[in-house]
């Protein structure tokens, strides 16, 4: 396929991974491009459906009068599934997750939270860090909004690097357009530099390789500013990995702000070596 193709096949899905991974807690945003064959429509409905899902999450439990005996049972331990989405957290305080349906597995570093975006997930992180209930509420609930597409499958939020309100965040999308597939994984990565470069980013290095498990991917690092509709500007630096797993092709994407102190890159590797590709 031919690069100057490749531009206008990749620029709606990668404009909305690139608006969800800047999206900052409170602040309002642009609405994202809806791509061809998504109904307008379904911005409205995310709209009040994700709000009225962060007012749930963010809202204590009731109480009841009735008190109830527990009777102590044996844990059994739980198999993965063998479709959809799985997290479980490791002894050494990683987080293992597996996408069943695209076929590949990932390991976040200690100290990530990975929310799968449901009830369960952010009850439990809510518990652990009460203090920062509204703010990963509302991370969660605009990044929905914003996500008009659905591709993006988990996220991952590091509250103790938290610098001046921004937390340093990582959101995995999905891409499944067949043309994208019939891509190289060369085509498909030069293809993703071009288009950023267009855009105005400046993508600062960029590089294929191969990772410990024997996963191609394709690392590029940039940095931007955007400003908020609120005036708060705000100073970017990214790194993007893309790689093609059994199924489509999956794109994470590590935002923090070009003035953070706190340098995870380290983690981030660890976190690319850990792409693993399920049988």
């Amino acid at each position: 396929m031919k690069r100057n193709t490749v531009l206008p096949i990749l620029s709606g899905f990668v404009i909305l991974v690139a608006i969800v991974a800047c999206v900052l807690p409170g602040q309002p945003v642009q609405p994202a491009p809806v791509a061809p064959g998504i109904d307008p429509n379904a911005v409205a409905t995310a709209v009040a459906g994700t709000s009225q899902a962060a007012l749930q999450q963010i809202e204590p439990p009731t109480s009841t009068a009735t008190e109830e005996i527990i009777v102590p049972t044996e844990t059994l331990p739980v198999a993965p599934p063998t479709t959809g989405r799985w997290k479980e957290e490791q002894p050494d305080g990683t987080t293992l997750y597996a996408d069943y349906d695209l076929g590949y597995q990932i390991t976040f570093p200690p100290d990530w939270a990975v929310i799968l975006s449901d009830q369960d997930d952010l009850t439990e992180l809510f518990s652990n860090s009460p203090n920062q209930q509204e703010k990963v509420a509302n991370l969660i609930a605009t990044s929905k909004i914003v996500d008009v597409n659905n591709i993006i499958r988990v996220y991952g939020v590091n509250l103790k690097a938290e610098e001046d309100g921004y937390p340093p965040n990582v959101n995995i999308a999905y891409d499944i357009n067949l043309l994208h597939a019939q891509m190289s994984m060369k085509d498909y990565f030069n293809g993703l530099v071009q288009f950023y470069q267009s855009r105005g980013i400046r993508v600062v290095s960029h590089k294929l390789k191969t990772n410990s498990s024997g996963m191609e991917v394709g690392i590029m690092e940039m940095e931007s500013s955007l400003n908020t509709l609120s005036g708060q500007k705000i100073n970017l630096q990214q790194k993007q990995v893309c790689f093609k797993p059994i199924r489509g092709t999956v794109l994470i994407t590590f935002s923090t702000t070009k003035e953070a102190t706190i340098d995870l890159s380290d983690e981030i590797d660890i976190l690319i070596e850990s792409i693993h590709q399920l049988d």
